[in-house]
């Protein structure tokens, strides 16, 4: 059973080939083993850069990270093999703020731009042109960051309902649910 995780899990990261798995009867998973397949599968042609979900850009943090800073690619690779969760959340998180941190640069980049442009125009209209043109990028950035606000704030709304749901459903349930706590723990050898 304990392969056939490590085989998904490995899989959605596209660090391991199948032949790989079936060759390895073992099942010895360290992250040595894991870190050579995840270099084999660089080579073998299978180009998942055109991919735009999670899993390439999981891949594509980790092949870099894996030159840039190799004690933080074993120390993921570590954690991949010890708690899973844990690896993926760590992961999405570093990627997430990745992503952020490049569209801001992508976004200040623009403003540089065009804020070069409006000090090197020659004529007041020209100046007047660029500055309506800052003013409609200016608003765009303020409604997208509005809206994300307003979705977050519905998750989080949705949320508090339904823990508030399931804080009353245990509270109904009080004693079923501490008798059923209290066999599980009775019960445990």
């Amino acid at each position: 059973m304990k392969a056939i995780q490590i085989y998904i899990l490995a899989s959605i990261f596209g660090l391991l080939s199948t032949q790989a798995i079936c060759k390895e009867s073992n099942n010895n998973y360290s992250p040595q083993f894991l870190e050579s397949n995840y270099s084999e599968n660089q080579n073998n042609g299978y180009s998942h850069r055109n991919r735009t979900d999670g899993r390439s850009r999981g891949r594509e943090y980790m092949m870099s990270l894996k030159e840039t800073n190799p004690d933080e690619f074993y120390r993921l690779m570590e954690l991949r093999e010890t708690d899973r969760n844990q690896f993926r959340k760590e992961l999405r998180s570093i990627i997430h703020k990745e992503m952020k941190c490049r569209k801001e640069n992508r976004n200040k980049e623009q403003f540089n731009e065009i804020i070069s442009k409006y000090n090197n125009a020659s004529s007041d209209s020209e100046k007047e042109k660029i500055r309506e043109e800052i003013r409609n990028m200016l608003d765009k950035d303020f409604d997208k960051r509005q809206k994300r606000r307003s979705l977050t704030i519905e998750r989080l709304n949705e949320k508090l309902e339904d823990l508030k749901k399931q804080l009353e459903a245990e509270s109904k349930d009080k004693n079923q649910f501490i008798s059923k706590k209290l066999d599980k723990m009775l019960n445990q050898k």
